[in-house]
């Protein structure tokens, strides 16, 4: 990731101060707890995507990071994610989609059987602006996918899915996810697909929220398990 700097985009390893407002308790903590992550500032269109690949070397490390994106108006960009944390592992990324902008996320989680995991997603859209996030998850004892979202520009698009493969009765999936729709015009998808056997748990927690000036709101959700 070090070697690719396009002059469209700042990347860095850091510790993160960021001026975001809180959007809950658990998030609050994270940030004072999580001391390193990722701070993405994207000013123009990325071609290429983004690959941030974890490696570890113990079988019980404890990790915690914060990420940032930034996209500008206009801006386009594509961030994936991919490899084993750790053993137990919480996450946040803050993205924030300024007028007219494109954040397009991919991530492949559980490579390990035995580890636990919680995410958060917790993103912002102003006007004209697309978010899509999609997460792939496989093994792993307990995971859980937080995704906050917050459409506050006109003509805004989010779309958040998630497939999950689980096995045997130790094995526990959860996504939860919050859209509020607070400009005209938005549209929202929700698309989650679960397959477990063997006793695996999968849960879906899915809430729109259409604020009263929201008109012509467009909210889907679909959770389908096999």
């Amino acid at each position: 990731m070090r070697d690719f700097h396009p002059p469209e985009i700042t990347t860095q390893w850091q510790s993160i101060e960021h001026p975001n407002k809180l959007w809950n308790g658990r998030f609050a903590l994270d940030r004072l707890d999580a001391p390193d992550g990722v701070l993405i500032h994207v000013t123009g269109k990325i071609s290429k995507p983004v690959n941030i690949v974890y490696r570890r070397t113990s079988d019980t490390a404890d990790v915690m990071l914060h990420h940032v994106v930034k996209l500008d108006a206009g801006a386009e960009f594509t961030l994936l994610e991919n490899g084993p944390v750790a053993a137990r592992f919480n996450g946040v990324l803050e993205v924030e989609v300024a007028d007219n902008a494109s954040f397009h996320h991919v991530r492949a989680q559980g490579r390990d059987h035995e580890q636990r995991a919680a995410t958060h997603i917790f993103t912002r859209l102003g006007t004209e602006s697309a978010f899509k996030s999609f997460t792939l998850t496989a093994n792993g004892v307990m995971t859980r996918n937080d995704c906050v979202i917050e459409l506050t520009g006109d003509d805004a698009a989010a779309h958040v899915a998630g497939a999950c493969v689980g096995d045997g009765a130790d094995f526990h999936h959860d996504d939860t996810v919050f859209i509020t729709h607070d400009a005209v015009n938005c549209e929202s998808r929700q698309v989650f697909k679960k397959v477990l056997r063997n006793g695996a748990t999968g849960v879906f927690q899915g809430k729109i929220l259409v604020k009263a000036d929201a008109q012509k709101t467009d909210g889907y959700q679909i959770s389908q398990s096999l």
